[in-house]
């Protein structure tokens, strides 16, 4: 039998660098588990090289060409995309290069595809930050897109849900949730633990 690739992007902002190795970690686990049957190629922005002829959202691979999109999400929405770069249907600005990658692999899927998966995770608590911080204001503004993206795209301020998301509540939760959720995501494509 021959082993199966399948292309993971991995899409956050900065501030969850703990979340997205132990992601790493546990693709590891499961690409030695699965060997010779299944393997993840997982698409990471911080592990590639980028030229000065072009922005990053321009080179970074596209999630909604992957067969599967894991977002997490902790206190930032993300970085901002440079002017001119292409909105979403509605002629809005994607509100960062993150949410641009987990909207546009939605938009995919929503087109009747049978991929990419997308799967949010995100850390529920808000930020403690020091009052005299001098990164305050622009803490709180993370915060605010945040949850304003939150509201507008997975729960709405009446409550209803309108998209799934996974929350967790440490590091550690988040490495047994992820690999749970890998693990479930090979079983549905036939691929099982020996």
């Amino acid at each position: 039998m021959s082993e199966t690739v399948f292309r993971l992007f991995v899409s956050s902002p900065g501030d969850v660098a703990a979340e997205r190795a132990r992601l790493e970690a546990v693709v590891e686990k499961l690409n030695a588990e699965f060997k010779d049957r299944a393997r993840f190629d997982a698409v990471r922005w911080e592990t590639n090289f980028y030229s000065a002829h072009e922005t990053f959202q321009k080179q970074i691979p596209e999630a909604a060409e992957c067969d599967l999109v894991v977002a997490i999400f902790r206190a930032r929405l993300g970085s901002p995309l440079p002017e001119g770069f292409q909105p979403q249907a509605d002629g809005e600005p994607y509100p960062s290069g993150t949410a641009y990658e987990v909207l546009s692999a939605i938009g995919k899927r929503r087109e009747g595809g049978p991929l990419p998966d997308i799967y949010v995770f995100r850390y529920p608590r808000d930020p403690q930050v020091s009052l005299n911080a001098p990164d305050r204001a622009d803490i709180e503004s993370q915060w605010r897109a945040l949850e304003g993206f939150f509201e507008r795209w997975f729960k709405t301020a009446g409550g209803q849900f309108v998209a799934g998301f996974q929350p967790y509540e440490n590091t550690d939760d988040f490495a047994e949730r992820i690999e749970e959720c890998l693990r479930q995501w090979l079983a549905k494509r036939g691929v099982s633990a020996r």
